[in-house]
């Protein structure tokens, strides 16, 4: 790899990083095309591109779902507590999880 090769990598890791991160804290926003519903019907908007990156099973079911209008796909996450699954998608677009201590 050359300097510039390396430079650029560089940069647009960095730039993927934050823009994730600006794509998490402005969601619900036009571009989420996902919304998760978890246990007692909690919502939480997300990407579809960020879910079928980060985990096979959202990119399985996210495959199935290929909506004809611009609603966004919904997947319900049975047995999964908002609070949980926030933590799971902030960690698929940060690459960093938060774990309490019982």
């Amino acid at each position: 790899w050359t300097m510039a090769e390396v430079a650029a990598a560089s940069t647009f890791a960095r730039d993927m990083r934050l823009g994730l991160r600006e794509l998490l804290a402005a969601e619900p926003d036009a571009l989420s095309d996902v919304c998760l519903i978890t246990e007692g019907g909690g919502r939480i908007h997300c990407h579809r591109l960020v879910l079928a990156l980060r985990s096979p099973y959202l990119r399985a079911v996210l495959a199935q779902h290929r909506p004809a209008s611009q609603s966004p796909a919904t997947v319900v996450l049975e047995g999964v507590r908002t609070p949980v699954a926030e933590k799971l998608v902030r960690y698929f677009y940060t690459d960093e999880l938060e774990v309490e201590e019982a």
